[in-house]
């Protein structure tokens, strides 16, 4: 039984997307094209360069199948605080299991609504976090369910590949076997964002890092 089919989550309802008691499989939240909680956590890194963890999701899942995207993300459970739901999908996605709450630097909320591969729309209310850790990709231990490969894009590449939509570059990734392989970085690699949203994660990373306050 694949995850989406037995993970409770809260429904969230506007304008205050807070739940109000309704409990659904996320299966189910899907098909009626609720509102749901989710984060992402985006992994910074300045050495050897400034550059972003990026997943590669695995080509079996229903959204955005194949593509790059966030570090790590995931929904919340129903009754989860933010940082259990965190902690719980950094080690599921990743094998992260030392994540302290003081090493997260909150961004905000945004709303997100995007096509899966089943005809459905995801309508997602998404916390951001960044977290500085320049620990090896390749030590990662991925979630065969949901990853195909791990890699850390380089800042100054992916704001060329955002600033020029024929640019690309490519990057050393590591797959679920520890193997490492090649990937190319393009715009038409990331998953649609109706906001430009991983070009302005992009130019926030670089000011993260640069000790700057950042935010959604």
């Amino acid at each position: 039984m694949a995850k989406a089919d037995k993970e409770l989550v809260d429904i969230l309802y506007p304008p205050r997307f807070e739940p109000n008691g309704t409990i659904k499989t996320l299966r189910q939240a899907w098909e009626d094209e609720d509102w749901t909680g989710t984060f992402n956590l985006w992994i910074i890194q300045s050495d050897p360069v400034p550059s972003i963890v990026y997943q590669v999701r695995s080509p079996n899942v229903n959204w955005a199948p194949g593509k790059l995207d966030v570090s790590c993300a995931g929904h919340y459970n129903a009754g989860e605080t933010k940082f259990e739901g965190l902690v719980r999908e950094a080690h599921e996605e990743l094998g992260l299991a030392d994540i302290k709450e003081k090493e997260l630097v909150y961004l905000g909320r945004r709303l997100n609504v995007s096509p899966s591969t089943d005809g459905h729309t995801h309508k997602t209310v998404i916390d951001v976090y960044f977290m500085q850790k320049d620990l090896p990709i390749k030590d990662m231990v991925l979630e065969a369910e949901e990853l195909y490969a791990i890699t850390s894009l380089p800042i100054l590449e992916l704001e060329k590949v955002w600033a020029n939509k024929n640019y690309s570059f490519n990057a050393k990734a590591y797959n679920l076997k520890g193997d490492e392989i090649e990937v190319k970085v393009q715009q038409d690699k990331f998953p649609y964002n109706w906001d430009n949203y991983h070009y302005k994660i992009a130019k926030l990373a670089k000011r993260f890092l640069a000790g700057e306050e950042v935010f959604i």
